[in-house]
């Protein structure tokens, strides 16, 4: 809903997200990026440009919820290292599955 009543950047720029440059949303499927907002712990976004149910949003999907979970870990001080690899992987399903049920609720 707020996408159609604002551009992508305004909507970047009122959520004041971080890491995201203008260069970025010129050829993009989808990007992760952070929000941060004073004495506010900072937010991460996953955003897809037209998502639907296909093999290439859901690819499109999880490569963003990497980068994301990664963002995450960064900002924890937790390694991604060969040690951490299930816990990687486990991190990335749970938020695929958290995403998805909150798309498919939606629909």
């Amino acid at each position: 809903d707020t996408l159609s009543a604002i551009s992508l950047q305004e909507l970047l720029t009122k959520i004041k997200a971080v890491d995201v440059d203008k260069k970025d949303l010129d050829d993009f499927t989808g990007f992760s990026c952070t929000v941060s907002v004073k004495d506010k712990p900072t937010e991460f976004l996953i955003y897809i440009k037209d998502f639907q149910w296909t093999i290439e949003n859901q690819g499109t999907l999880i490569h963003e919820i990497v980068h994301t979970i990664i963002k995450i870990w960064d900002s924890n001080n937790i390694p991604h290292t060969s040690d951490t690899q299930e816990f990687l992987a486990t991190s990335v399903s749970n938020l695929y599955e958290d995403i998805t049920r909150k798309l498919l609720i939606k629909k």
